[in-house]
């Protein structure tokens, strides 16, 4: 029996679009994207998180896909929230602008979190 939680797999994130460069909208329309999430959770694993944080950087899907469904347990599954708005917005150049690993106790427990934007 599986202990994973139900829902999507990082592998399942949008495609880029029809036209091939993030945009699935018609014409000259101005969309936003707002997504809401922290990384890893609970106990904080930053390798987790800045492996996320680089591969939306470099507009990596690959790397992102390849997220082992294991590792979003709990509230790490937060994590395909940072996944969705990359296949989403794939063609935008992506910049990391901070991370903060916020550790509660000295155990490591906590979540790490981060702000992150997409550009032309």
């Amino acid at each position: 029996m599986s202990r994973l939680p139900p829902g999507a797999t990082p592998s399942a994130r949008p495609s880029p679009g029809p036209s091939g460069h993030g945009r699935a909208w018609p014409g000259s329309a101005r969309v936003a994207v707002i997504a809401s999430g922290g990384l890893s959770h609970f106990v904080v694993d930053e390798r987790l998180d800045r492996g996320v944080l680089d591969g939306i950087a470099a507009g990596n899907a690959t790397a992102l896909s390849a997220i082992p469904r294991e590792a979003l347990r709990s509230g790490n599954s937060e994590i395909l929230n940072w996944v969705t708005a990359a296949g989403a917005l794939a063609g935008l150049h992506a910049s990391v602008i901070d991370y903060v690993p916020g550790y509660r106790t000295p155990a490591g427990t906590g979540a790490g979190m981060a702000f992150a934007q997409w550009t032309h």
